[in-house]
């Protein structure tokens, strides 16, 4: 498979734990510049599909490529800017300050001796000021709320303009007005640079608006593909319902869809 095709290729995964199977016969391709925002309920496999990706786990049946490569055998990680739903930065006592953190993002692409020039501090104020927080770049990470460690760990994972940006639940945290403008920022910069975008999110209502690309993954994929065809799919209005189909979509009076689904017109 030549790398320029797609930037993820997953063909027919089964993976379990233990005796428990988390996903079946997954199989999608990524093309590079997608907006990709992975959906389902809990415990559908969606951390697991994230993990697998990245080579941390390995299939039982089937085969995952990253850039063309063998995921478990992929090495560039300064292509790849990763936020998982856990990091080691939540403990309170965690000793680094902001700017340290930050700076970590950038340390993947460089050589020995891993050093911050002062080129690195003007990108990495740069991203502390696009999430609104490079008033706290001297502060310790233990020392800020939820939310202001999330928009740190974003910057972090952005600040290396990496191709491709894997986010796993990174809103949870923000509140909505940072929330927003966090998906904006996502947009742009996924339309600017082409950076390929997979983003897990419960916020299914909120996604369509910004992704380009659906993965509703429940074990298996359920759909996948571009939120112009789930919208026009007949087998997705069967799956979800004309309701919380439309919900998803933010493409029909949902006014009025709401009242034909309970009868009033």
């Amino acid at each position: 498979m030549k790398e320029t095709e797609n930037v993820i290729s997953m063909q027919n995964v089964y993976f379990s734990y233990n005796s428990a199977e988390v996903l079946s016969g997954v199989s999608f391709d990524l093309k590079k510049g997608a907006f990709l925002g992975i959906v389902g309920p809990n415990g559908s496999g969606k951390t697991t599909l994230i993990r697998l990706m990245l080579g941390f786990l390995k299939p039982q049946i089937g085969d995952i490529y990253l850039f063309g490569q063998p995921a478990f055998l992929f090495k560039d990680w300064h292509r790849i800017g990763y936020l998982p739903q856990k990091t080691s930065f939540s403990d309170n006592h965690f000793p680094a300050k902001v700017k340290e953190i930050v700076a970590l993002g950038l340390l993947s692409k460089k050589r020995s001796p891993k050093r911050i020039f002062r080129e690195d501090l003007r990108i990495i104020d740069k991203y502390l000021d696009l999430f609104g927080i490079i008033d706290l770049k001297e502060k310790f990470i233990g020392e800020l709320s939820g939310g202001q460690r999330q928009r740190v760990l974003l910057a972090k994972a952005m600040v290396n303009e990496p191709e491709l940006l894997i986010l796993d639940e990174p809103t949870t945290a923000l509140d909505p007005e940072t929330r927003e403008r966090f998906f904006d920022i996502l947009k742009e910069i996924n339309n600017k640079k082409a950076m390929t975008i997979i983003m897990i999110t419960h916020d299914i209502g909120t996604i369509g608006r910004y992704a380009s690309n659906m993965l509703y993954l429940d074990k298996r994929v359920i759909f996948f593909g571009t939120f112009e065809s789930f919208c026009n799919s007949n087998d997705m209005t069967e799956y979800f319902g004309e309701f919380a189909q439309h919900l998803i979509c933010h493409r029909h009076d949902t006014g009025d869809i709401y009242k034909k689904s309970y009868g009033r017109i």
